[in-house]
């Protein structure tokens, strides 16, 4: 099961993904009341299971978020049709439960990290340093279960970098971090702030130090509330993009304060 952003495309291109022996093409198949993007064929493992049927399911709940990719292998079963493939996926409780829970955003707090049923790969691991290209920082990611990927080859023309929480999967989160030359916090909200913009309460257990930024509209009713922190002669600007909106930052307090490090560093360096 995977959950994300998918550099192939939508649901259509991400099941064309896997390297299947025997495909057979990409089709439009309804499973548990919902229309999917399904590819079959079969799956070398190259070890002692040999290989074996597969099928790969992909379905997006709108456009502009994550899709849900399954991978389902017959392990069983020398051979399979399509058909059969496509009945014993609808019959998997497991694979019905994954959907539903996607579908319906039914999730609850996780630190996969530190979940020994877990395997975390080497370039996963929740302690590491990143780069921030657009900010000019080198950020120590803590270890805080949680696993943080710095959002590749950002456009040229941004003027913010992003770190995208890879896993839990859900809910979808993303940070948006910028620095700007200013002397003081409120200097900054004078500047960033507009008529897409707007004051919101502070986000609960917002860290000392930090004092609360304008909420950004981002479109489709999402609105994006903002932290500020002045370092030196930058405030440090963070951004919570999130489905559901971020009204507790307890559980990005570690990668707050790795951040507001990073730019400490920086600052002492020049």
């Amino acid at each position: 099961m995977h959950i994300g952003y998918f550099n192939a495309g939508g649901p259509a291109e991400v099941v064309k993904e896997p390297d299947l022996k025997k495909a057979w093409p990409v089709m439009t198949a309804s499973l548990w009341d919902a229309e999917w993007q399904v590819r079959g064929g079969k799956w070398d493992f190259g070890n002692d299971l040999g290989i074996k049927p597969a099928l790969v399911l992909a379905i997006r709940q709108s456009p502009e978020g994550p899709s849900l990719m399954l991978h389902h292998y017959f392990l069983r079963d020398a051979e399979l049709s399509r058909d059969d493939m496509l009945a014993r996926a609808q019959e998997s409780p497991i694979l019905r439960a994954v959907f539903q829970a996607y579908w319906k955003g039914q999730y609850g707090p996780s630190l996969p990290t530190r979940n020994p049923a877990v395997k975390v790969r080497e370039n996963s691991v929740a302690a590491r340093e990143v780069v921030l290209p657009k900010a000019g920082l080198r950020v120590q990611l803590p270890d805080d279960g949680f696993v943080w990927l710095a959002r590749p080859d950002p456009k040229s023309n941004a003027t913010a970098d992003y770190l995208d929480r890879l896993a839990p999967s859900l809910p979808d989160v993303s940070v948006e971090v910028a620095t700007i030359d200013a002397v003081s916090v409120p200097e900054v909200i004078t500047k960033i702030s507009g008529p897409n913009s707007r004051k919101d309460p502070a986000p609960a257990n917002l860290p000392a130090g930090w004092e609360p930024g304008p909420s950004f509209k981002l479109g489709d009713g999402i609105w994006e509330p903002t932290a500020c922190k002045l370092i030196g002669a930058k405030v440090l600007v963070v951004g919570f993009l999130r489905t559901p909106r971020v009204i507790d930052v307890e559980p990005f307090t570690p990668v707050l304060s790795a951040l507001a490090e990073a730019l400490r560093q920086s600052e002492k360096a020049h």
